[in-house]
């Protein structure tokens, strides 16, 4: 695969600072640099996702999540029914939009094990389909 070289201009401080928590989290520059590129790549319909995930990493409060951990498990629980109806797989349980940190953790146990149940379920269907 071809390469390109970016040259990027940033404030000294910025560069040292970001460079060493960069490091810290176990990345490098080019390597944050590419994860952004692939975010815009596999989002490249929906520049809105590329322009929220910009305003939040600048700090813009408008573009964060209103609710913060809950509304944003809102969105990955509409998510995952908006997959599971594409795959046409049927929902193993109700999504429901949680309203407190307690509710979520409730939420997101009961939908790890409806999905745990799920996959057991379709390893039995394809067993039985396969004569085993």
């Amino acid at each position: 695969m071809a390469s390109v070289q970016m040259n990027v201009r940033l404030e000294k401080g910025l560069k040292e600072d970001g460079d060493a928590c960069l490091e810290q989290a176990g990345y490098t520059p080019t390597q944050a640099v590419r994860a952004l590129w692939r975010y815009a790549q596999r989002n490249a319909g929906d520049a809105g996702k590329l322009r929220s995930l910009i305003g939040m990493l600048n700090g813009d409060a408008a573009d964060e999540p209103a609710g913060g951990p809950v509304d944003a498990s809102a969105e990955a629980i509409d998510a995952r029914a908006e997959l599971y109806k594409r795959l046409g797989i049927s929902m193993p349980a109700p999504a429901a939009h949680p309203g407190s940190d307690e509710e979520l953790v409730a939420a997101l146990q009961k939908q790890s094990d409806a999905d745990r149940l799920a996959l057991e379920e379709a390893y039995a269907l394809r067993a039985a389909e396969r004569g085993i």
